[in-house]
């Protein structure tokens, strides 16, 4: 990236970016979504990285900014976009879909855990995290494209 930002336009370095850097994290996000903050923490600090060098930005440059000026979410954000998606996708095609469009309050239902290590598993992490949403958003007759555009 440090040799090609040189030599290509900024909306250039931004598709190589997409294509390869955010390609990998989305690759893998139902994942490391569940995975510790730690682990999580290290993909951020890797893709800060990648997004300074190829904005010529300084090592100590404000992280807020950063994303704001590339309008590139972070590692959790995409987490929390990709886990909306899918089970909203999976909401539409499933057979009880107009019970919970008639239900008061729009909620997937989760699988009942017992233990920490389960609640990080993507069986259970995706529906609560579409719920968490769906509590602070309507989302209930979006298409999936309209969702991308509102989340």
């Amino acid at each position: 990236m440090k040799t090609l930002r040189h030599s290509a336009p900024t909306n250039i370095l931004f598709l190589v970016y997409k294509a390869l850097c955010q390609s990998l994290i989305i690759y893998c996000i139902r994942v490391w979504g569940g995975a510790a903050k730690t682990i999580l923490i290290d993909l951020e600090r890797a893709q800060r990285a990648v997004l300074k060098v190829m904005l010529h930005k300084p090592f100590r440059f404000n992280t807020d900014e950063l994303y704001r000026d590339c309008r590139v979410l972070r590692v959790r954000q995409l987490f929390i976009l990709r886990a909306t998606m899918n089970m909203h996708r999976a909401t539409l095609k499933s057979n009880n879909y107009e019970q919970l469009a008639n239900q008061r309050v729009f909620k997937v239902p989760t699988p009942a855990i017992r233990t920490t290590f389960a609640g990080r598993q993507p069986h259970y992490l995706l529906p609560y995290v579409y719920n968490v949403v769906c509590r602070k958003l309507e989302l209930r007759y979006l298409t999936t494209h309209q969702l991308k555009q509102h989340v």
